[in-house]
């Protein structure tokens, strides 16, 4: 569980963040909708 949360959070602010950066990165668009 502690696993998905951090993942979210990093995912949420990530997204923006990772999509300016890298936007062929599965984990972070996976992050994403789960």
């Amino acid at each position: 569980m502690r696993v998905l949360i951090a993942c979210d959070m990093e995912g949420i602010s990530g997204v923006v963040h990772w999509d300016h950066v890298s936007p062929s990165t599965p984990n972070t668009r996976a992050s994403v909708p789960a």
